[in-house]
């Protein structure tokens, strides 16, 4: 095929370059187009993730602020339950009763003639309001009847019991003498 040209060579190469320019225009007009709407779409973008993360970082402060009220609230209800144990074991050590100072009480109240068979403590029928009477019980041998009514007069001066009972049973012979006696504990002697 055969290409007339009619046009002059100034004119033909001025077609050119208009040609040439137009196309230039036209891919610089789509670049910057390309490119506004690149930098468009960052911008909504960087809008958009700068709002989710102000939500995020909401959500985890008060994320936080719930876990600090409940790890609070946690080791208040651990101090708590401790402390109920505490003072329950404080309770319990008050209300301890050391029944070592009883015997040694009775133990250096008995004359050396006596001879103790069997030392009890037994539980009484009468209740106070949280405790019961407790009595000593103490049965044993006294060669005279003198050294018996000593050692009942130490217990009734000893603080350590309210008051003593003895059978008459205990008075009726003069020697050889077995006796039985019940004393009435004092509580608050014998506590820590």
């Amino acid at each position: 095929m055969i290409k007339l040209n009619l046009l002059p060579p100034p004119e033909r190469e001025k077609l050119r370059q208009n040609k040439s320019l137009r196309f230039l225009f036209r891919t610089c007009l789509a670049l910057t187009g390309i490119f506004l709407s690149y930098f468009v779409l960052l911008l909504v973008l960087w809008f958009f993730i700068g709002a989710e993360a102000k939500i995020f970082q909401q959500e985890l402060e008060s994320a936080e602020n719930l876990f600090e009220r409940s790890s609070l609230r946690s080791l208040q209800e651990q101090i708590l339950r401790i402390n109920k144990k505490t003072e329950a074991a404080l309770e319990i050590q008050q209300n301890q009763l050391y029944f070592s100072k009883l015997v040694e009480e009775v133990s250096a109240l008995t004359p050396a003639q006596i001879k103790l068979t069997s030392v009890s403590i037994a539980k009484g029928g009468k209740e106070t309001k949280a405790e019961e009477t407790l009595f000593l019980v103490v049965q044993g041998f006294s060669p005279k009847r003198e050294f018996f009514q000593a050692f009942q007069k130490s217990l009734e001066d000893s603080d350590f019991f309210l008051k003593i009972e003895s059978p008459l049973s205990n008075f009726l012979s003069q020697t050889d003498l077995t006796f039985r006696l019940e004393a009435e504990i004092n509580r608050e002697k014998i506590k820590l």
